[in-house]
C-alpha cells in the first residue's frame, strides 16, 4: 500500500519540479512583476485588485500580512505586495498610471520588482481523515491561494487515503499557512482529527 502512495507522490513531485523549471525560466524575463506599497486596511487588497484589473493581473502576493483579505496588523503602517501582470507593456502602463495616486489616504507606490521570481514550496499535512479528498484540502487552504493540492489514494473504490497530503503554495505564504492551520481540528463522522502542517523537506 505504501508503495502505491510513494508512486503517486513521485508523480506529484515530478510535475512540481517540471513546472518549477518552466516558471523559473519564464520569470527570469523580468519586467512584468510589480512591487506595490500601500496603507493596510481590511478591504485594501480587494480594492487593489479592482484598481489593477485593467492591467490583466495574474497573481497577487502580499508579503507582510497574515491572510489575503485580512490585512489588519496593529503596528503595521504599510503593506507590501507583488503583483504579476500579463506582460511588460501592462506593467509599464500600471506604473505610469498608478504610481503616486491616492489610495487609502496615502500615495500608492508602484514600481518594477527587483526580482520577478515567485518562490514556491510544499507543505505536508498529516493526520487527515481517511475519506478527506484533494478538493476539500484545496478548499481548506483557499485563503492562501494554493497552486496545487494532492492526497494519495489508498483505495479508489472506497475513496480512502493514507491520512496525509500535500499543498503547493507560494513561498511567502508558507509561514502563515503553518501558523494558521497547524493543530487545526477537523471533525469527520464525530471523530476529531488534529492535523499537523509543516514544510516538506525533500532532502530527508
Amino acid at each position: 500500500m505504501f508503495k502505491k502512495a510513494s508512486i503517486q507522490t513521485k508523480r506529484f513531485f515530478h510535475y512540481f519540479d517540471k513546472e518549477k523549471i518552466i516558471n523559473d525560466n519564464a520569470e527570469l524575463q523580468r519586467g512584468r512583476t510589480l512591487f506595490v506599497k500601500f496603507n493596510p486596511t481590511p478591504t485594501a487588497l480587494g480594492k487593489l485588485k479592482l484598481l489593477f484589473k485593467k492591467f490583466n493581473p495574474i497573481s497577487f502576493v502580499p508579503t507582510s500580512n497574515p491572510l489575503p483579505g485580512q490585512i489588519t496588523r496593529a503596528n503595521s503602517k504599510e503593506c507590501l505586495c507583488f503583483i504579476e501582470v500579463e506582460n511588460e507593456s501592462c506593467a509599464r502602463l500600471a506604473v505610469k498610471e498608478l504610481h503616486g495616486v491616492n489610495f487609502n489616504n496615502s500615495n500608492l507606490t508602484v514600481d518594477f520588482s527587483k526580482t520577478a521570481r515567485v518562490r514556491k514550496s510544499i507543505l505536508i499535512i498529516k493526520n487527515l481523515p481517511r475519506k478527506y479528498t484533494t478538493g476539500r484540502l484545496h478548499s481548506l487552504f483557499k485563503p492562501l491561494e494554493p497552486i496545487k493540492s494532492f492526497i494519495p489514494s489508498r483505495n479508489l473504490k472506497k475513496k480512502t487515503n493514507f491520512g496525509f497530503g500535500y499543498v503547493e503554495l507560494k513561498k511567502s505564504a508558507i509561514a502563515t499557512a503553518i501558523r494558521s492551520f497547524n493543530g487545526l481540528v477537523i471533525v469527520e463522522s464525530d471523530i476529531k482529527y488534529k492535523i499537523e502542517v509543516k514544510e516538506f523537506d525533500r532532502s530527508l
